[in-house]
């Protein structure tokens, strides 16, 4: 997932509107996000295929699959679903929440899955349980990192 605080554009993606449902755009966005998500998935020769003449990658044209609404955090928003023409298996939803914009994308999901994981979303506050929970998972993945490595770089 990635978010942006405020009620800022998300790197530059349009408001989604029920006239762009269903056409597919070639506007140049910043993909920084669908770069490095995509990144994960794709083989090195896979990856190649999506650079332009400039060394810059590519994913295509991407369209607004629908707009739908869900509740997220006890409050109902708008979930925008993006789909992209070469990239069939990669699925993303932006939202916006009361403070922020965010994406979820989603490597071979459905849009109900990745809807299913947006209502799971919660509000994160400090001293919560669920950063509390967040802090004690990281500090075990760093200990088995240590104890698989022997080090950590910070």
């Amino acid at each position: 997932m990635s978010a942006s605080p405020g009620r800022q554009r998300h790197h530059g993606w349009p408001d989604p509107a029920l006239e762009d449902v269903g056409v597919w755009t070639e506007g140049r966005y910043p993909e920084d996000d669908v770069y490095n998500f995509a990144g994960r998935f794709l083989g090195a020769k896979e990856f190649d295929v999506f650079q332009d003449e400039h060394g810059f990658h590519d994913f295509g044209p991407s369209r607004i699959e629908s707009i739908t609404e869900a509740v997220v955090g006890s409050e109902r928003v708008e979930l925008a679903r993006r789909e992209y023409r070469q990239l069939p298996a990669f699925r993303s939803i932006h939202l916006d929440l009361p403070a922020s914009r965010a994406v979820l994308f989603g490597w071979n999901l459905s849009f109900d899955e990745l809807t299913h994981y947006a209502e799971l979303l919660e509000p994160l506050e400090l001293d919560s349980p669920l950063l509390e929970a967040m802090k004690a998972a990281q500090a075990a993945s760093d200990r088995r990192f240590d104890d698989l490595h022997g080090h950590r770089h910070d």
